[in-house]
């Protein structure tokens, strides 16, 4: 029985080992990589144009509108691959790795990528009364337009490379007003609010806030979501509350969601139970986890699990299981009365195959629910692989479901966002 100990005792010891070897390693000289890239993108801006023409294939579809239509047009979209798979995804993970490291601290979060000065801050009310940070781009048209919400995956926030790429592509190239949030628990809420993550379940009503918040502004039409991740999994929660059917007119597009929270949280905490990748994924979030909860305390957390037990479950009242089956989509899927897009790849390294399927096999009776299935673009990477269809097909399916027809010459871009309102629509 001793030696069995003393062998259980030295595996783990040696695995402790390779992972401190391999931190010492690779996060001196990713750091190195990534102030460097940051200083090169720190003060980038972009240059809008007075006016957009709209491709006429683009034009919001007439008469009756069915997913059956609009994935026939999604699906004559050609996934062509614009650059290595491996080069550009390792690019984007490094893109994205300083902004995680810095939204760790509540001083140091969003200070990388930021916004044009169009985005103006914003901060609502969840329905808990946690406030919800976010910054809102108004088009300076005067007419309706239709409002797009950006919700962003773990340990990340509106500011990552990924999400902030999407909103100003809607903002500056699609016409859309645009409101990107961070999620309790990240990003400039983390400032005003000790509110930690619960994995989707919280999170969901942050969104609805948002939604119902943007719903209230002058000139904003039907709104949509668009999610990575947790952003994903929560607004597939949202949308299947009964409250959202008006406030998500303009449908939700939901990138590498998970279908059960539990055993994806149970996933990401255990390196050695995938791939490589997921090797240096899970080793990567459970880093960023240690140091978010050192840093703002109360004490280390050594990894997702750990975290939801010692800090989320205590916070929400909920044991564990509970609050588990209150953050899975899987729940919620099949009663969505909104379309919903599942854009997921074959190589996630974070969020395996296997959920998605999962997911889209309860909601087979709900013709409100389709997919794209990619063979690779990692875990909400594909900007980096499909570099051009990946956007169209975004563009595509929010374009018809939010009815948006422009006239090219009355699209001005610009901010005029005059007095908005409160989250309470005052």
């Amino acid at each position: 029985m001793k030696n069995i100990l003393r062998k259980r005792t030295a595996g783990k010891l040696a695995k402790a080992f390779l992972y401190s070897v391999l931190s010492v390693i690779t996060l001196p000289l990713s750091a190195t990589v990534f102030i460097m890239f940051a200083i090169i993108t720190r003060y980038r801006r972009v240059i809008p144009r007075s006016f957009i023409e709209v491709p006429e294939q683009l034009k919001k579809a007439r008469g009756e509108k069915s997913m059956p239509e609009v994935m026939k047009k999604i699906n004559g979209i050609e996934p062509q691959p614009g650059r290595s798979r491996l080069i550009s995804t390792v690019f984007r993970n490094l893109a994205d790795f300083l902004p995680a490291l810095l939204e760790t601290g509540e001083q140091t979060a969003g200070i990388i990528y930021p916004y044009p000065n169009a985005f103006l801050p914003i901060v609502i009310q969840s329905t808990d009364e946690t406030p919800i940070c976010g910054v809102l781009a108004m088009q300076a048209c005067g007419e309706e337009r239709p409002g797009l919400i950006l919700a962003h995956d773990f340990l990340s926030s509106k500011n990552s490379y990924e999400i902030e790429k999407i909103a100003l592509k809607a903002y500056y190239e699609w016409g859309f007003h645009v409101f990107a949030i961070d999620l309790r628990c990240s990003g400039d809420t983390s400032r005003l609010s000790g509110a930690p993550s619960s994995w989707g379940y919280r999170e969901a009503e942050d969104i609805l806030s948002s939604a119902e918040y943007l719903n209230s502004v002058e000139n904003v039409g039907a709104v949509g979501i668009c999610g990575i991740g947790l952003g994903a999994s929560a607004a597939i929660i949202a949308a299947g509350k009964e409250e959202a059917e008006p406030l998500i007119r303009g449908g939700i597009v939901a990138i590498s969601p998970y279908s059960d929270a539990g055993r994806t949280i149970n996933y990401i905490s255990d390196p050695g139970r995938g791939t490589a990748g997921h090797f240096f994924s899970s080793l990567m979030l459970n880093t960023l986890i240690k140091i978010k909860t050192m840093v703002n305390g109360p004490y280390k957390i050594n990894n997702l699990k750990s975290y939801t037990k010692e800090i989320s479950s205590q916070y929400y009242e909920l044991g564990e299981d509970s609050l588990y089956e209150k953050a899975s989509p899987v729940r919620f899927i099949g009663r969505l009365r909104n379309p919903c897009l599942v854009i997921h790849s074959g190589n996630d390294s974070v969020v395996p195959v296997g959920e998605v399927e999962e997911l889209l096999f309860s909601a087979r009776k709900n013709p409100m629910v389709d997919s794209v299935m990619l063979p690779r673009g990692g875990h909400g990477k594909y900007s980096a692989v499909y570099p051009e269809s990946f956007n169209e097909t975004i563009r595509t399916f929010l374009v018809y479901w939010t009815g948006f027809d422009p006239e090219p010459e009355t699209w001005v871009i610009g901010a005029n966002h005059g007095d908005l309102p409160d989250n309470k629509g005052n």
